[in-house]
């Protein structure tokens, strides 16, 4: 199951609506119906169906649940780099046809699934803006293969704790750390021996760990920084894959707002998820020149930019146009990004992109050439 699926699930349930400001309860009534419409349509024979058809078990409340971490953790950059992207323009078109009483043509689980551009994106947005998923990231990269009941321990004893002192309100993160040191001493008295229980299973501990620190990992699987094995009496193990390896301390620098290597960071995530591309033909077919290059921070301009007029940040702007090239098909490279960044200083020399320095980094507008 694709949790981070339905992420641009709630996007696409806003653009069907028009854009009118809705409940989040209405929003996620309309995806959670599209999915349960989609429960009998025939697919063939994909992963996780049952006799040809792919079952949508996902609640009204899981789809809430995301619902809810859209607004939380897309900003309206990063929604509109989203919305940029192919697949999320077929899946809106999904929506209206909906909408409209027509059967969908697309499949639960390819609506689910993630492009190279939409993990690449997603990475960035958990990065930044969920200090649990960043020391989750942090003490999975040095380890190997571990069970849940594992992971659950270390996070209430250390994960959760450092997180909470790294939220923007700190009676927020004092809120966490409180609630994570009860549950741990719980999880000791219900679990002396490390097994579950089934007091544990109804206790407000496990609640806690399923609803929040579980959700974390199976984040990690979406984006396939995570292997999820299942072994006796379906009991889960995790193992970290070599993307994960490859650039993990990028997520954390990306965290820890590492300005001076941000392009770095941004290229390591960006070949990590698109080196298993097939290269296609595109309007980026070679990247030759620093020509390319602005081409295709012109494109991520105008997706970012409301009607090309508005400054977007500097950093933004890199991350879409990287996201761009991964939607194309290509295999980005550190090379790649560092390539974008050197195009838009040659703008700037050029009087062809403008910048304005703030305190929380660089606005650019691009002028609008033709390139």
């Amino acid at each position: 199951m694709y949790r981070l699926g339905y992420l641009k699930l709630a996007l696409a349930a806003e653009e069907a609506l028009g854009g009118r400001p809705r409940s989040r309860n209405f929003k996620a009534a309309i995806a959670r119906a599209m999915m349960g419409f989609l429960k009998w349509l025939p697919v063939g024979c994909e992963g996780g169906s049952r006799n040809g058809v792919v079952s949508a078990r996902s609640s009204f409340q899981t789809v809430r649940s995301y619902v809810i971490l859209s607004e939380q953790v897309l900003t309206p950059t990063l929604r509109r780099a989203l919305k940029s992207l192919s697949a999320y323009s077929s899946l809106v078109e999904e929506f209206l046809r909906f909408n409209n009483g027509l059967r969908p043509t697309m499949t639960h689980m390819k609506i689910l699934n993630l492009t190279a551009a939409e993990r690449m994106l997603y990475t960035y947005a958990l990065s930044t803006s969920d200090p649990l998923f960043v020391e989750v990231v942090r003490w999975v990269a040095g380890r190997g293969e571990f069970k849940r009941t594992e992971y659950f321990h270390e996070a209430l004893s250390r994960i959760v704790p450092e997180a909470a002192a790294k939220y923007a309100e700190p009676a927020m993160g004092e809120r966490i750390a409180e609630k994570a040191r009860r549950f741990l001493e719980e999880y000791r008295s219900l679990c002396p021996d490390g097994r579950t229980s089934v007091a544990w299973i109804r206790s407000r501990a496990y609640n806690f760990c399923r609803h929040v620190l579980s959700p974390r990992v199976e984040w990690l699987v979406d984006l396939g920084l995570l292997a999820k094995k299942l072994g006796r009496r379906r009991r889960k193990a995790y193992e970290p894959t070599s993307k994960l390896r490859y650039c993990a301390d990028a997520i954390l620098k990306l965290a820890a707002g590492d300005a001076a290597g941000y392009a770095d960071s941004i290229g390591r995530i960006a070949h990590a998820f698109s080196r298993n591309c097939t290269p296609l033909t595109t309007s980026f077919p070679l990247l030759s020149s620093h020509q390319d290059y602005a081409s295709v921070l012109s494109e991520a301009y105008n997706a970012l930019s409301e009607n090309g007029l508005e400054m977007v940040a500097e950093a933004d702007l890199i991350l879409a146009a990287a996201a761009k090239l991964a939607d194309a098909g290509l295999r980005v490279s550190v090379k790649d990004v560092k390539g974008l960044e050197d195009a838009l200083k040659i703008m700037y020399m050029a009087n062809q992109a403008y910048v304005k320095p703030t305190d929380r980094g660089k606005l650019v507008a691009i002028a609008g050439v033709n390139w």
